[in-house]
């Protein structure tokens, strides 16, 4: 994030009134697993779609230093976050706070929380964070300013970018995978042990409707990743990160670290997550 901030703006002197709307753009970097990556946090406090949070601005609000203290009082963040800097797009001003020593997962991205911290897959390529919609307008900005979903190293190269994955679990298991991860399983339908995963739907289409469940989302990195429709996954393993199973959505995952769980959701008798 550190080349993004570049393009920020620190400028006290900006004239606060002439912007359409002012969002907060709070980031976390997550380093977790096997590379660090970004998330992004958004609001669905009506129930509409998600977004960045909108800030209302009061009459005594006339410059960028007051503006920034009533955004961490809106959004209640702590001295930890820190403030770096504006970014003009579309006639509004979006406000970038670093808030990766805010949140964790036992306070976030839960349907009795109004804030969910999305990967940079869900906005953009998913446009929804387990089929709760996100408002265009989010992936938009991305795709327009595409400089801030990216991380890079040392060398200036972009870290991956990881997508989101999925499992069902029953209810006894769901709060120890979400803390220890997916453990390698065997599986009917491939030769060996392997960390598996599949979407969203899938994990649905799986549920019998009986049995107390829930789903865990996780964020994966597939490095190079193969598709195959047979049962020969180990074999490939020789030659890629993860293979994706066409003839049961599955994606399997050759180390343990490519993996990270984010949050876990019961499913409710009309099949809703809670």
């Amino acid at each position: 994030m550190e080349e993004n901030k570049k393009k920020l703006s620190l400028n006290t002197s900006i004239c606060i009134d002439k912007y359409d709307t002012v969002f907060a753009c709070c980031y976390d970097i997550n380093n977790d697993g096997k590379y660090p990556f970004l998330r992004y946090l958004l609001t669905n406090k009506f129930n509409v779609s998600f977004n960045f949070p909108i800030i209302l601005m009061s009459k005594n609000c006339n410059n960028l230093n007051k503006l920034v203290d009533l955004t961490k009082q809106i959004l209640k963040l702590s001295n930890n976050c820190h403030f770096n800097g504006f970014y003009e797009y579309n006639n509004n001003l979006y406000l970038f706070f670093d808030v990766t020593k805010q949140f964790n997962n036992d306070n976030i991205d839960t349907c009795k929380s109004n804030f969910w911290l999305g990967l940079m897959d869900e906005i953009v390529n998913h446009h929804a964070i387990c089929n709760m919609p996100i408002n265009e307008h989010v992936a938009d900005f991305f795709e327009a300013n595409s400089f801030f979903c990216f991380l890079k190293d040392e060398n200036d190269i972009n870290y991956e970018i990881p997508f989101v994955g999925f499992t069902l679990k029953p209810e006894n298991k769901l709060q120890f995978t979400h803390m220890f991860g997916e453990t390698k399983s065997e599986y009917d339908d491939v030769q060996g042990h392997q960390y598996c995963f599949t979407d969203y739907f899938t994990c649905f289409e799986e549920h019998d409707g009986k049995t107390k469940s829930g789903i865990i989302r996780f964020s994966l990195f597939a490095g190079t990743m193969g598709c195959i429709d047979d049962d020969d996954v180990l074999n490939n393993f020789d030659r890629y990160d993860s293979i994706y199973k066409s003839n049961n959505k599955k994606i399997y995952l050759k180390e343990y670290d490519q993996q990270i769980p984010l949050s876990y959701h019961h499913i409710t008798k009309n099949f809703q997550i809670q």
